[in-house]
């Protein structure tokens, strides 16, 4: 009976982990791809 109590807590814990490090990576992602998206329109701007 153990065993199905602790499981379902270990699930939620690594589905938890998983979905901030996915949501971390995404964030970075996004200001990575915005800085590179900002370069290219001040570069559209210059010329």
């Amino acid at each position: 009976m153990e065993i199905l109590i602790v499981r379902p807590f270990y699930l939620l814990k690594f589905l938890s982990e998983e979905h901030f490090y996915s949501q971390a990576s995404g964030i970075l992602l996004t200001k990575k791809v915005k800085k590179k998206l900002g370069q290219k329109r001040l570069s559209e701007n210059v010329f």
